[in-house]
């Protein structure tokens, strides 16, 4: 019984976040913003959580620096 309740507090609390930012942006942008966010905040969550496991799914990072030339 307690995990419907916090279901449902999460799910009312979702629709809180779009309804407030329908109302700032518009629904459709809305809806795509908070998905985007809460899909990233799940995989950074997953990476925290299990760092090796993401690891080995994705092995190599992307690096911006440029490799350094020591002569």
């Amino acid at each position: 019984m307690k995990s419907i309740h916090f279901l449902l507090s999460a799910v009312l609390l979702v629709l809180a976040t779009v309804w407030a930012r329908a109302a700032a942006q518009g629904l459709e942008q809305a809806l795509v913003s908070v998905t985007v966010e809460g899909c990233l905040k799940g995989l950074r969550a997953k990476t925290r959580a299990f760092p090796n496991i993401v690891s080995s799914v994705w092995p190599a990072r992307i690096s911006t620096n440029a490799p350094e030339h020591k002569i």
